[in-house]
């Protein structure tokens, strides 16, 4: 499995901004000014690998903290498919019981499903998935 670090925002900003900003426009889904602003808050943390990259921030809701995946990204793969796994256990090593995601692309629905996720809510075009970790 490829290896991935925790990295500074600060350090990369200049080389993967432009990637979130190019698929926020592909997706026509916004969402990477609340990605720059969060990693750079510190309210998020970015994640990086040989492969690809992902961006992750914990929320606590009514007492339950989530972590959400804001953005993942691999070169060679479907980013789901390569960094699930990770994800989720570094997701119940920050005490989350659940990941949750947000995204406009049908195409992923049969590999969220395939990891078990399940479609929450959201509007005609954002879909919200969750997946409960233990």
């Amino acid at each position: 499995m490829n290896q991935v670090k925790r990295v500074d925002w600060d350090k990369y900003r200049s080389k993967l901004l432009p990637i979130i900003e190019h698929t926020e426009k592909r997706n026509d889904h916004e969402f990477a000014f609340q990605i720059d602003k969060a990693l750079s808050d510190e309210r998020a943390f970015l994640f990086v690998g040989e492969d690809g990259f992902f961006v992750l921030r914990p929320i606590v809701r009514k007492g339950i903290t989530i972590t959400e995946i804001m953005f993942a990204y691999a070169w060679s793969s479907n980013a789901i498919d390569t960094y699930q796994m990770l994800i989720e256990e570094l997701a119940l090593k920050a005490k989350a019981s659940a990941i949750q995601l947000r995204t406009v692309v049908v195409g992923l629905i049969p590999s969220l499903v395939e990891q078990g996720f399940k479609k929450e809510a959201g509007n005609q075009r954002i879909m919200v998935w969750t997946k409960e970790i233990s």
